[in-house]
């Protein structure tokens, strides 16, 4: 054992749920690394996160996680570190940093220096740590549970007499995750094995997402149909159920007295740009009518004027016949002509 960690018994009751999204992220990160480098055998650098959650007492929940990135030196990069938490915390307002994660066996004297990085930046007296360690992974079909998993989480202590910072195993940790996280989960594990290229690997993920969605509206319609039977009195209502189900309404964004919330805004501004490209396709096939419609006249008009002109002609060698007003016969005959053309379109 590392020098960096104590020996002594934990008994700070520090409960840890470590959620899959998680484990999903690390172990990410590191096939990652590994893809990228062109040697097996060669060393990985310094891999670290952030690891997000909530606490309740001494139970942590670590929901989600981020990567660092770290300066030259292998330190800290605080100007990141606080742009993407900024960045978190619009998206995940209930979420907390509760600590850090990287890829090692154990930890040691950089781990140790980190640690105190990272507890200064984020304000956070004791961040936990989560190792991730793939050399000792190992899928046996013998035995079950979290032994398999290389993970480990750390505490930081102070020890007395010497005053020492050094690590600290927690004393457990388990494995929670919600319906949804379950679908996720089981979708990431299911990769499209068919050789079709990216057509397959679409269709994979429509059936996947199809059959998330039904399984959603089974569950919405069983809860519909409960709240129904108790409204009618047929079966007898349960408090906790009750609960449960009004808290997860409320967190609808839609399900709010309030008409300007965020969603029924942005619904708005979707169904406006809807009845606007409607209104633009109306607009072009109107266009489109108007221009036949000319096209039309400009066709009838051209076949008009070869007969005006053959009764302008008759009408000129009438008045050229004529005593005394040729001339002005002819110029009369030009103007019937041009009238007689303006007759036979309006007949036409």
């Amino acid at each position: 054992m590392s020098e960096f960690i104590s020996t002594a018994q934990n008994n700070s009751g520090l409960q840890v749920q470590l959620h899959p999204l998680v484990l999903l992220t690390v172990s990410d990160l590191y096939t990652r690394c590994r893809v990228q480098q062109s040697t097996t055998n060669a060393p990985l650098p310094h891999l670290v996160g952030v690891l997000l959650g909530t606490q309740s007492g001494r139970t942590l929940s670590l929901d989600i996680a981020f990567q660092l990135t770290l300066t030259p030196d292998e330190t800290l990069d605080v100007p990141f570190l606080v742009t993407k938490a900024d960045q978190y915390k619009q998206v995940f307002p209930q979420y907390d940093i509760l600590g850090w994660f990287t890829l090692a066996a154990e930890p040691g004297e950089w781990e140790l220096g980190f640690q105190t990085q990272f507890a200064q930046a984020t304000e956070n007296d004791s961040p936990i740590l989560l190792t991730l360690d793939p050399s000792t992974f190992s899928l046996s079909s013998s035995t079950s549970g979290t032994s398999n998993l290389p993970i480990a989480i750390y505490e930081s202590i102070i020890e007395p007499p010497s005053m020492v910072t050094r690590f600290i195993s927690a004393p457990s940790y388990s494995i929670v995750s919600g319906e949804a996280e379950r679908i996720a989960v089981d979708h990431a594990s299911h990769p499209s094995t068919t050789a079709g290229g990216d057509e397959a690997g679409l269709v994979q993920y429509l059936k996947t997402y199809a059959s998330a969605t039904s399984l959603l509206q089974q569950r919405i319609r069983l809860l519909k149909s409960y709240l129904e039977d108790v409204k009618a009195g047929k079966v007898q209502p349960h408090a906790g159920v009750l609960r449960e189900m009004n808290a997860l309404c409320a967190q609808l964004p839609m399900n709010s007295s309030d008409g300007n919330t965020p969603f029924r805004n942005e619904f708005r501004k979707e169904t406006a740009d809807v009845q606007l490209t409607n209104l633009l396709g109306e607009l072009t096939r109107g266009a489109g009518s108007v221009h036949e419609l000319v096209s039309k006249h400009s066709l009838a008009s051209a076949g008009a004027h070869p007969r005006g002109e053959a009764a302008s002609h008759g009408k000129k060698e009438k008045g050229q016949g004529g005593q005394g007003g040729g001339h002005r016969g002819g110029r009369g005959g030009r103007r019937l002509g041009g009238r007689r053309s303006n007759e036979d379109f309006g007949g036409f």
